[in-house]
């Protein structure tokens, strides 16, 4: 199959894909349209690259997606974050128990163990006190989504595709709460 990506205003076809379509000729496809096509510079949002200093957060991300991940990475650096970054489940329980951090970006739907059954075995096995702020990020925004994932245990929830301001307004809603969780206990 041959991928035709046209870089011209023209035209809103940017180019032809047949069935039965493969993974690797549609991200071959997405990923030579944005070579071509990069999004100017005055048309990305603004983000505040000192949130991360008014509000100071040591970041995990747990995303399995290879471009979910990086448009994550790229906003949080955006802000003015650096993160640490897994890929499932798993990892995260192994990394947050060797090491502590304060917030936990956590896809809802990954490999190995899934986002809801590891914010059920964060909170069961990690004091309030200690526990990180989690937030849900998944692409599931039907009606009861966010009120199972706060059922597991996660504290917030971003539907994707993640946008600057939610996100912002996640990880400073997490320093908030994180600071009143240390005063209280």
């Amino acid at each position: 199959m041959e991928i035709t990506v046209r870089n011209s205003t023209l035209s809103p076809i940017g180019c032809l894909l047949t069935k039965p379509l493969k993974i690797s000729v549609l991200f071959k496809a997405i990923t030579s349209f944005f070579e071509s096509n990069p999004v100017p510079s005055d048309r990305l949002p603004v983000l505040d690259n000192q949130h991360a200093i008014r509000h100071p957060l040591r970041i995990l991300l747990a995303e399995d997606q290879a471009v979910n991940l990086r448009v994550a990475q790229l906003m949080l650096s955006r802000l003015g974050y650096t993160c640490t970054c897994v890929s499932d489940g798993r990892q995260v329980i192994d990394l947050v128990t060797l090491d502590s951090f304060d917030a936990i970006l956590l896809d809802v739907q990954m490999p190995s163990l899934d986002g809801l059954k590891t914010a059920a075995e964060l909170v069961a096995t990690l004091p309030v006190s200690v526990r990180p702020w989690i937030i849900a990020m998944t692409a599931n925004a039907m009606e009861g989504d966010r009120e199972e994932c706060l059922a597991a245990g996660m504290d917030d929830y971003l539907s994707k595709p993640i946008s600057a301001k939610p996100l912002a307004q996640a990880l400073t809603n997490a320093s908030e709460r994180l600071a009143l969780r240390r005063v209280i206990k």
